[in-house]
């Protein structure tokens, strides 16, 4: 309590003002309404924005998925190698969370697959998670997809049926337009 505890609050206050316009500045340049530099994580206050407003959410909703999933469903995963896709990947915080699921329910996993925009974000992301791959004979492998990445350009007859295929959109999926939104879908339910 105290005079301690009102400077502390009216610091937070300050801070969250402060990282909520940061926050909304990302938003704006990941929809397109807005120019986004391809180095904005060099900024600190993006930085610190990104981690509170993009990566720790995405970490948590994909934890919560996956705690809901599991438990609440009492759903059995299979013990087939899992390859993960993710698109619009940024920090890699739902790959690294899915990572981490699969290493504590002992599932193995398969190939990444990171896709995004930014190739300083994939580089980053590439080596983080280089990092947590599990060591084993046969070695996980990620693969980089920089840029505009289209599904088209993915043949999923080549996808190998003794794998389970986990995709992530993140975000992407709110930035398509309907025709593209319908596309994408399709191409899931193949």
């Amino acid at each position: 309590g105290g005079e301690g505890t009102s400077v502390n609050e009216a610091r937070a206050v300050e801070l969250a003002k402060k990282y909520k316009l940061a926050c909304m500045r990302l938003w704006e340049g990941f929809t397109g309404h807005k120019r986004l530099s391809q180095d904005y994580l060099t900024k600190p206050d993006f930085q610190l924005a990104y981690i509170l407003g993009f990566h720790l959410i995405n970490s948590a909703r994909m934890e919560n998925l996956l705690e809901r999933v599991s438990f609440e469903r009492r759903v059995e995963f299979p013990k087939l190698p899992v390859d993960l896709w993710d698109f619009g990947c940024g920090t890699g915080a739902m790959t690294s969370t899915l990572m981490d699921f699969l290493s504590k329910k002992k599932l193995p996993l398969g190939e990444v697959h990171l896709c995004d925009a930014n190739r300083g974000l994939l580089a980053m992301v590439e080596k983080s998670l280089q990092a947590a791959l599990p060591a084993s004979p046969q070695k996980s492998k990620i693969q980089l997809h920089a840029g505009k990445f289209s599904l088209k350009s993915i043949d999923l007859n080549s996808l190998p049926s003794n794998r389970v295929q986990v995709i992530s959109f993140g975000y992407v999926l709110n930035e398509l337009d309907e025709k593209a939104r319908i596309a994408m879908v399709s191409w899931m339910g193949r």
